[in-house]
């Protein structure tokens, strides 16, 4: 206010632009010399009227439902967005660990392969060094078998398993039935 009523005097003594700015200048450099306040010139008188703000309660209707639609499908289209990328990444990942373990699978089905042939090969070398004379082996004969009696386990009566006491080992020989 102190400059705008400085200005509109200073405007009204002169006339000119030049005689305007000059005038301008001398005043503002007698006012930093004496109190060192820095002074900005205002070129002209008129006053800047303030843009009227709207409250929340003067907006229209519709309006405040776009608005309101806009804030929710922004927050509905960030969250779409990192389910994307979370389904995508899982996905990706879920088939490089896929791949990883079929490797695997697909590994050890050739080991198991490869072990199967040489197991078979084995016993095919051992069936033909059986068949050969030089080794001492007989071939099986239902005459030559030998038959064992089994055994029964010798069980402890009643009674001598009355008078054990519980702090007593029991030492109990296990007779295997054959060999």
């Amino acid at each position: 206010m102190y400059l705008a009523s400085d200005s509109a005097v200073v405007n009204k003594r002169y006339s000119s632009k030049k005689s305007v700015a000059t005038a301008l200048r001398k005043k503002k450099f007698s006012q930093e010399s004496s109190s060192r306040k820095r002074v900005v010139p205002i070129k002209s008188s008129k006053k800047v009227a303030k843009i009227p703000t709207r409250s929340a309660l003067n907006t229209p209707i519709w309006l405040r439902v776009l608005l309101l639609f806009q804030q929710s499908s922004s927050v509905i289209a960030f969250g779409l967005i990192i389910t994307v990328f979370s389904v995508y990444a899982l996905t990706v990942y879920t088939q490089r660990l896929w791949d990883k373990e079929y490797k695997k699978l697909k590994t050890l089905q050739r080991h198991e392969r490869l072990l199967t042939e040489t197991n078979e090969t084995l016993k095919n070398d051992l069936a033909r060094q059986a068949e050969k004379l030089e080794t001492g082996l007989v071939p099986t004969n239902p005459t030559k078998s030998i038959f064992l009696r089994s055994t029964q386990a010798i069980p402890i009566s009643l009674k001598q398993a009355r008078t054990l006491d519980t702090n007593e080992i029991i030492s109990v020989k296990i007779v295997p039935l054959g060999y």
